[in-house]
């Protein structure tokens, strides 16, 4: 039996060698695995390691409540575990918060809507509603008396309840008056005596005349109002029709102007309406007594770096902007402008938080001077007894898109979603916004 397993093997050694090495390759491989299964076995390991530390971080971490008042911007931290009970109170939570914030903008919106001069003359007017809002705004920006006789000027009559010193012609005209009425008392007939009493009183009444108009005059309104005072855009005059692009910088100039004069007749309205009605409208009682200039720079609008963003998205800042860091973006535009007015010294800290009060109005610079009211009294104003400066400011004022932007003529949308750098550029007859074709060549203001 062993010879016979002997021949056998002799005649196939070979085959039972590879048996042999095949087996021990198998046994080999069980003890010993090849480099790719290490591989394979690594990264599975490797992400079960991940899922660990994902794991343990969950469990670790730091959990805060949504912040739901505005007035705590510190979040409060969570005590437990965030079960789906939790879950579901702070995704109630923040959809309320949505909620009360979609109002808000809504409210916002509603609050800082303007209109227009003229209905339907933007964002694409026809050619005579071009010439009727030349003539509209012409008609409001006007502040000389004389070329709208019978007539009252919308931003000093109808918004400020303003008033003008006593003009050197009212002066003369009154100072004739005088002289013809005791002309009449020292005729022919007069005595000696008579004629030499008539004419001192005369001679006294017509030195006292100039003070005793100014005083008369500044219990006629509320607040002095030089006749330049207010920035005008001279390029809708003329015999051409104004461009759609100039009737909506033109438009712009009067929000900026009607919203910083309706500030200054509600800031003396809350100082006067305290006063016995025989005080409320005077200007020596006013906070606010002389509104000297509004500049508007030819490119007020303040806009910095990317183009407009999204509503939704976190509004852009920008420190070197301006003190608030707003800058145009796709919630709302914001421009600048500057103001220079005599003030009551001692009423700036209120004329300053009452400019802002229910407005999208920001005062982001101030500066103050003190003025010689005596001098101010010759050259005919009447402010009163109290110390008076000039008060200059510079001003920023929001629009919210939603209602601007579809009065936006299709060229001026185009251009407001480009960046810009926030600073004013200097005008070369180009026009607002500091990009060409928003002005014919020409004078913008005034």
């Amino acid at each position: 039996m062993v010879k016979k397993i002997l021949d056998i093997s002799k005649k196939y050694w070979i085959a039972l060698a590879c048996g042999a090495v095949a087996l021990l390759g198998f046994f080999a491989a069980l003890v010993y695995p090849l480099p790719g299964m290490i591989t394979a076995l690594q990264t599975k390991v490797d992400e079960r390691k991940n899922v660990y530390v994902s794991v343990e971080r969950l469990r670790n971490a730091d959990r805060q409540m949504p912040v739901l008042d505005l007035e705590k911007p510190e979040p409060e931290e969570l005590p437990t575990f965030p079960n789906q009970t939790v879950i579901d109170a702070g995704e109630k939570a923040t959809t309320e918060v949505n909620l009360e914030a979609t109002k808000m903008l809504e409210q916002a919106v509603r609050m800082n809507t303007h209109t227009l001069l003229l209905e339907n003359s933007l964002p694409s007017p026809s050619e005579p509603l071009r010439f009727q809002f030349r003539d509209r705004y012409l008609q409001t920006m006007e502040q000389d008396p004389t070329r709208q006789p019978n007539r009252p000027l919308y931003f000093k009559d109808t918004i400020l309840n303003g008033i003008f010193p006593p003009q050197p012609l009212e002066i003369d005209t009154a100072k004739q008056q005088v002289t013809e009425k005791y002309a009449a008392l020292m005729g022919p007939t007069a005595g000696v005596k008579a004629t030499a009493e008539n004419k001192e009183m005369m001679e006294i009444e017509i030195s006292q005349l100039p003070q005793n108009m100014r005083s008369a005059r500044a219990t006629e309104g509320r607040i002095y109002l030089n006749a330049d005072a207010l920035a005008v855009n001279l390029n809708i005059r003329g015999n051409a029709a104004p461009s759609a692009e100039a009737i909506w910088s033109a438009q712009l100039m009067v929000w900026f102007q009607e919203d910083l004069c309706r500030a200054i007749a509600a800031t003396n309205e809350a100082a006067l309406s305290r006063l016995s009605p025989d005080k409320r409208k005077d200007v020596t009682n006013s906070p606010i007594k002389h509104l000297l200039k509004v500049t508007i720079p030819p490119d007020p609008r303040v806009a910095v770096g990317e183009p407009h963003l999204e509503a939704n998205t976190p509004l852009p800042e920008q420190g070197t902007a301006s003190l608030t860091k707003r800058v145009s973006n796709a919630l709302f535009e914001t421009y600048r402008f500057t103001v220079s007015m005599n003030v009551e010294t001692s009423k700036i800290p209120v004329i300053l938080q009452e400019l802002s009060r229910n407005q999208f109005l920001t005062i982001t610079r101030v500066d103050a001077t003190g003025i010689d009211s005596l001098a101010a009294l010759q050259q005919g104003y009447v402010y009163g007894t109290e110390r008076v400066a000039t008060l200059n400011m510079d001003c920023e004022v929001l629009y919210m898109r939603k209602w601007a932007e579809p009065l936006m003529p299709p060229m001026v949308k185009q251009r407001l979603t480009l960046p810009g750098d926030g600073v004013p550029t200097q005008d070369t007859g180009g026009g607002f916004l500091g990009r060409p074709g928003f002005f014919p060549e020409g004078q913008i203001y005034q």
